[in-house]
């Protein structure tokens, strides 16, 4: 999958609303700006490390590559029927 063009992307950089995603994009753009990785990171204060990754991801998918995958998380302790009747416990008055 090719990257879309530069223009393409400073459209998505405008638009996006998380910030996260949104240095991403900025650190492709200043890429394409002929920046290096260490000037990236020092401009965006991030490790180079860091930099690299995202064009690493940017190169292999594009900008889908930039926007994290959701994270699930620990699974809960309770099921939910567990977490209804400790909740209806709670609501009780003490005795």
């Amino acid at each position: 999958m090719s990257p879309p063009p530069i223009e393409e992307l400073k459209v998505l950089y405008k638009k996006i609303k998380k910030i996260k995603i949104a240095r991403k994009y900025l650190a492709i753009l200043k890429l394409y700006e002929d920046k290096s990785p260490r000037q990236i990171a020092g401009e965006l204060f991030i490790t180079p490390q860091i930099v690299r990754k995202w064009i690493h991801k940017w190169n292999k998918l594009g900008s889908k590559g930039l926007v994290d995958s959701p994270q699930l998380g620990r699974l809960p302790f309770l099921t939910t029927k567990e977490q209804g009747e400790v909740n209806q416990d709670l609501l009780k008055s003490p005795k």
